[in-house]
């Protein structure tokens, strides 16, 4: 193992002796003990290779054995279970691509390290630096790929991390949230499932203040990374909010209108499937409806960050059009908004 056992009298000198039990683990232990011996192979681990062949793999074959069993991974003590999520993401780095401990703790032991992960918010804590290198690990494997078939295992995971970015983070925190959200998005393809689609857009439909700005600033960089991958399934969602409202079942229905500025914010392109419905509200019969959808348009035509009428100038067209409406409050409306509009986007 490269570590070094306690030393033993004989005769007149010290004699090292190797020990390959400094780090078994079993229930017997009490939890100073089980802490130590945690920590030791963790470290031992941290310089174990990724494939290893030798008698380190049989070591570490057996260490994972004795961390994936659910007394040791929902230990009532959270400096231990935090230690153990530690070990076992080093277990997956030595034994990738495949996973080490059996299928029936997978569950069990990502949704540890989720739970390990939202302890980064505690900045001054003792034990910060371990979570910080367990997000690291986790960041740099992609490990959550593992796990995609359990989604509501991911839907947690981002809104974990959503709630756990603060401002006082490092761009390498930063980073790593924003690598490991992107890569499961990238995994996912087209084919994300609502539940984790709107998990990942939660803080941009957020107008109540439930996310911290850095939040926002985090959801908008995975979008804007994944944008090839998630224009369409975006433009799916929202088309079936902008066509059934609140019986589309979606949570980010109430906040339509916030989702599309953040996303218009992010790409227009995101829009791209949802104009027609857009211009099709603009001219219903109902007031009540059209002066809601004259309010929506306008504002995402005031954006200041991206200029949608030159990408959708017949948008633009059908809401100027509005300027003649036979409601004098809608008029009023896109008066409002024109000025705005000539504002930011003088060419209009």
């Amino acid at each position: 193992m490269g570590r070094r056992g306690p030393r033993k009298r004989g005769g007149d000198e010290d004699v090292e002796v190797e020990s390959c039990l400094e780090f078994e683990i079993d229930k017997g232990l009490v939890e100073s003990e089980l802490m130590k011996r945690l920590r030791i192979g963790y470290e031992w681990l941290k310089n174990v290779e990724q494939g290893v062949r030798n008698e380190d793999k049989l070591k570490a074959s057996n260490y994972a054995k004795s961390l994936g069993s659910d007394w040791i991974v929902k230990h009532q003590n959270p400096q231990i279970r935090l230690l153990v999520a530690c070990n076992l993401s080093e277990l997956l780095r030595v034994f990738a691509p495949n996973a080490p401990f059996s299928a029936r703790m997978e569950k069990s032991i990502f949704e540890l390290f989720i739970r390990q992960l939202a302890g980064i918010d505690h900045i001054e804590g003792e034990f910060f630096e371990w979570h910080c290198q367990l997000l690291h690990r986790l960041s740099n494997l992609r490990a959550f790929v593992i796990v995609l078939h359990h989604e509501e295992l991911i839907a947690d995971l981002f809104k974990c991390i959503y709630s756990s970015v603060l401002p006082q983070h490092s761009f390498k925190i930063q980073a790593s949230f924003e690598l490991i959200l992107s890569s499961i998005l990238e995994e996912l393809g087209n084919e994300i499932p609502e539940s984790i689609l709107e998990s990942a857009l939660a803080p941009l439909a957020d107008s109540s203040g439930e996310y911290r700005a850095e939040a926002h600033s985090l959801a908008a960089s995975v979008l804007r990374k994944s944008e090839t991958y998630l224009q369409k399934p975006v433009s799916s969602l929202l088309r079936s909010i902008l066509v059934e409202g609140n019986s589309s079942g979606s949570e980010l229905a109430e906040n339509l209108d916030q989702l599309l500025s953040s996303l218009a914010d992010i790409s227009s392109n995101f829009l791209l499937f949802s104009i027609a419905d857009l211009e099709r509200d603009l001219s219903l019969d109902d007031v009540s409806l059209r002066a809601a959808a004259v309010n929506r348009v306008g504002a995402l035509l005031s954006t200041q960050k991206t200029d949608l009428i030159s990408a959708y100038p017949a948008l633009f067209h059908a809401f100027t059009k509005r300027i003649v409406d036979t409601d004098p409050n809608i008029r009023a409306a896109v008066c409002t908004f024109s000025g705005t509009i000539l504002k930011f986007h003088a060419s209009a």
